[in-house]
């Protein structure tokens, strides 16, 4: 494999697992917030006017640390943006790529299904080797769709989703819980169609 992608997927690789700690780190702070809001409002010492001023307090600390975290997470977010940028366009014709048309092209519909599946995901994260093997499939009358599913696509387009969904937890911190179960799910899907575990 090229030195390029590998070490473009070991950025992806490093920047994905330092927003799954800010993403543990925000959990943390919102369950802190919710005991914090709770432990004041079951409290009898504080009048009503006390109480509100503390939850506010307890807000925008709140606030404060979910906009720190989605800092962080955008400045991992960028720096995946710019590895998986440099990975979509290197063409690296090199000799697993013409090993990987040969195999196609010299089997055809008979090839294999796992190779099949072997064949397209030693190139997850190379998007122009992927294409031109998914032409190979189609050259052999292989359907293609179910091989190359999610790894041939716009990474501008899924780093502006990520981020989109990143900018939520500072928007409404702790207003729905969901934001980070699917900022996580997508992170994660991103991870895999570039080739990092």
């Amino acid at each position: 494999m090229n030195q390029i992608i590998i070490d473009n997927q070991h950025k992806i690789d490093t920047a994905c697992q330092l927003c799954f700690y800010a993403l543990d780190k925000y959990n943390n702070a919102v369950e802190t917030f919710h005991q914090k809001r709770n432990d004041i409002t079951k409290s009898n010492i504080f009048s009503q006017l006390e109480q509100e001023r503390q939850i506010n307090m307890a807000s925008e600390e709140l606030g404060s640390i979910s906009r720190n975290l989605y800092e962080e997470i955008k400045s991992n977010l960028d720096t995946m943006r710019v590895a998986a940028g440099e990975m979509k366009s290197l063409l690296d014709i090199g000799e697993d790529l013409q090993n990987a048309l040969s195999v196609v092209k010299a089997l055809g519909k008979s090839l294999p299904s796992e190779t099949r599946w072997g064949l397209v995901g030693q190139f997850k994260g190379q998007q122009q080797a992927l294409m031109i093997l998914r032409a190979a499939f189609e050259g052999v009358e292989i359907n293609p769709e179910v091989y190359f599913k999610g790894l041939i696509f716009d990474t501008g387009a899924a780093m502006k989703k990520l981020d989109d969904l990143a900018y939520q937890i500072s928007v409404q911190p702790g207003a729905d819980s969901l934001v980070v179960t699917t900022l996580g799910g997508e992170l994660e899907k991103f991870a895999d169609s570039v080739g990092v575990e």
